[in-house]
């Protein structure tokens, strides 16, 4: 798979979230990936 097919598996499964996001270190990012939703339909 490439790079564009594996973000595209990962939006379809709505696990790539993107917006403005504080993560839990303080840190700020503009993605953020749940990788378990991909998961859970395999």
């Amino acid at each position: 798979m490439t790079k564009d097919e594996v973000l595209d598996e990962f939006r379809a499964a709505g696990a790539l979230k993107e917006g403005h996001f504080i993560l839990s270190s303080g840190l700020r990012s503009p993605v953020f990936l749940m990788k378990a939703l991909v998961f859970a339909d395999a």
